[in-house]
């Protein structure tokens, strides 16, 4: 069986401000392929979060957990996010990955490195 780790930790994040929505638990965008997720805590909170992510003994695709933050630019304030990628036993690759989108449009999108 395959396992990431994956660990979520927020800097600073302060409160949304009015009409931002609330951070998401954590989604298991793999579950129908057979992936399970164990998740404890959310981006947003000051310990951050732990997620256990797990590939079935024979995945038929890739899988993936995610969660939503809001976020607002601050002149001269910096949200700071850190994730670390933990990966044992892993065939294709992993990788954390970063999306910012305004309103429905998609700003950035970018990867971490990718461990095999």
């Amino acid at each position: 069986m395959k396992t990431i780790f994956v660990l979520m930790l927020i800097a600073q994040a302060p409160a949304p401000p009015a009409g931002l929505p609330p951070a998401t638990d954590w989604r298991n965008g793999g579950a129908a392929a057979g992936y399970t997720m164990e998740a404890a805590g959310r981006a947003t909170d000051s310990a951050g979060a732990t997620v256990t992510f797990r590939a079935p003994a024979q995945p038929t695709g890739f899988g993936a957990t995610s969660a939503t933050m809001p976020a607002e630019r601050r002149p001269a304030q910096a949200n700071h996010v850190v994730g670390e990628l933990k990966a044992d036993d892993v065939s294709g690759g992993a990788s954390l990955w970063l999306r910012i989108d305004k309103g429905t449009t998609m700003l950035i999108s970018t990867t971490g490195p990718t461990t095999r």
